[in-house]
């Protein structure tokens, strides 16, 4: 009679400790334009788990108010990210969201939108600067553009 009882149990145990499979791990790369498509920027790297974006990374951006050129950086796992709106879920292929790459530089946010499938990310767009106001391109460390990438 004990084994009866007991069978059940540690199947039901065991079953609950294996996790749940968090879907594959893709990696896309790509290239990102200015927004108007006449300077090429850098590399662009999309890295995915399931349907949660681990990193997305925009390299040799040309920025306007800090010189130069800087890599757009989105990795939702860095303590120092803070997401203000949106997530790094991927909700029907679409994904979507503004965040502070630094906590306290309230002034400073960056917006990433993309069209997520198994084989590509395309319409991507991304903006920073202060978003708050109506020319955010004017800003501390404001850039833009466009971006596409593939497995």
């Amino acid at each position: 009679m004990r084994i009866r009882h007991v069978l059940p149990i540690a199947v039901l145990l065991g079953t609950l400790a294996v996790p749940a499979a968090a879907g594959p791990i893709r990696t896309y790369t790509g290239k990102a334009t200015a927004t108007d498509g006449r300077f090429r920027y850098g590399k662009v790297i999309v890295k995915t788990n399931g349907t949660k974006v681990t990193k997305i990374e925009i390299q040799a951006v040309t920025t306007i108010g800090c010189g130069g050129f800087m890599t757009v950086v989105f990795a939702p796992g860095d303590p120092e990210i803070q997401i203000t709106k949106g997530s790094a879920t991927i909700k029907g292929g679409k994904f979507s969201v503004r965040y502070r790459p630094v906590r306290s530089v309230e002034e400073q946010e960056t917006e990433i939108k993309a069209t997520i499938t198994a084989k590509s990310v395309t319409g991507g767009t991304f903006k920073s600067g202060d978003l708050s106001t109506p020319a955010p391109l004017d800003g501390l460390c404001a850039n833009g553009g466009r971006f596409s990438a593939k497995r």
